[in-house]
């Protein structure tokens, strides 16, 4: 009985090495080929426990003496095809070993069946961490593309913000220029006006030299007046006083010649005398004659030179008025036309300053919103990937 079992160990160690309690390393030496984590090619066909590829070191037996490895064969060999101990056979010494090796046998089966379980477990684990590690991965990249293309965004609106800025600036400028302008061209005006001031007030002088030349003409025109009137009137008390005198001489003369017909030849010598003193009269009146019409050509003359002056005056006064309407209208119009161009003026550098810091604040709130807006969405999305991490 005991030739037998000893003969049977040997056999069973000799063909049965294949069976579950043998490593993949001696089934490499064994077979010579290369395999995975499946069965070997040597394996028997009617085991069913895989073999251990994992759990078993390479290059070292699984227990330490060779009397438990040689126990490990006996045991082998004691399993038929069904997987059954066959312990039938055996004398009730070499009964007990073989059952404590079954029963380690189990428990390393047990063992082993936990071990690949975990091991399972552990490249599940494995696998969900990588996927995890890889969505984590192309998360922040993704992030990281949405930063940089925000950081780009932002680089693109300050130079915006810094091109507006710039243009605001330029527009201060342009207004400066134009207020300097503005104020260049007011003082130009202010010039112009000291300048219409001053001729104003010198047209006022030459009118008030005009004034007193035409109350100075007035008043010679007043005693030239006076003049020919009392010349006139003395010229019709001599022109009077001659026709009285004539008349008087003629009366005289004709109760001389009366007188001197009646006496006849004997008054011949005043006939002489009477045709002299006629001559004389004669002579007289023909002087006072001259000297009236002198005296009236005189008058006529003075008259008709006072009325050229007066005229003359007149258009002088006419003119002159006319002038200082006309400067004074002028005046008037150049100083509206001032005033409306400069309140024109200052209306539009108002309402273009208004529009400017209007234009100007729209912006300003629209980058911070802006800014607002995308820091809100960057916030959000990094709110949510951080959540998705932690989940």
């Amino acid at each position: 009985m005991k030739e037998l079992t000893t003969a049977t160990m040997l056999e069973m160690s000799d063909n049965h090495l294949q069976y579950p309690f043998a490593t993949f390393y001696d089934h490499l030496h064994k077979s010579g080929n290369t395999t995975s984590s499946s069965m070997p090619s040597g394996l028997s066909q009617t085991t069913k426990l895989p073999a251990i590829t994992s759990v078993t070191p390479e290059h070292k037996p699984r227990f330490g003496n060779k009397d438990t490895m040689g126990a490990f064969k006996t045991a082998t060999a004691l399993y038929d095809n069904n997987d059954n101990v066959k312990i039938y056979g055996l004398s009730e010494k070499d009964r007990a070993p073989l059952e404590e090796v079954v029963r380690l046998h189990g428990e390393l089966r047990a063992m082993i069946r936990r071990n690949e379980e975990q091991i399972k477990d552990e490249r599940l684990s494995r696998q969900q961490i990588e996927s995890s590690l890889e969505m984590v991965n192309s998360l922040i990249s993704k992030l990281t593309a949405r930063i940089k293309l925000a950081e780009d965004k932002i680089l693109e609106e300050k130079s915006a913000l810094s091109s507006l800025v710039t243009h605001t600036k330029g527009v201060e400028q342009a207004v400066i220029a134009s207020q300097q302008s503005l104020s260049a061209k007011r003082d130009i005006q202010s010039s112009k006006i000291q300048e219409l001031s001053l001729q104003l007030t010198e047209m006022q002088r030459d009118r008030e030299q005009v004034e007193k030349l035409i109350y100075n003409l007035t008043e010679e025109l007043r005693t030239l007046r006076t003049k020919v009137d009392s010349q006139a009137v003395e010229l019709t008390s001599t022109v009077n006083d001659l026709k009285v005198r004539a008349r008087r001489l003629e009366e005289e003369n004709k109760l001389q010649l009366n007188t001197l017909r009646k006496q006849g030849d004997l008054y011949s010598s005043t006939e002489t005398s009477t045709t002299h003193l006629r001559g004389q009269v004669e002579n007289r009146l023909s002087e006072l004659r001259d000297l009236i019409t002198e005296l009236r050509t005189r008058q006529d003359q003075e008259a008709s030179e006072r009325r050229a002056l007066e005229q003359q005056v007149q258009q002088k006064v006419s003119t002159l008025q006319q002038n200082l309407a006309d400067q004074a209208r002028k005046r008037d119009e150049a100083m509206h036309v001032l005033d409306m161009t400069h309140r024109e003026k200052e209306h539009s550098l108002e309402n273009e300053k208004l529009r400017l810091q209007g234009k100007l604040t729209e912006t300003v709130e629209e980058m911070n919103q802006r800014l607002l807006n995308k820091e809100m969405k960057l916030r959000e999305e990094l709110q949510e990937k951080y959540v998705q991490l932690e989940k």
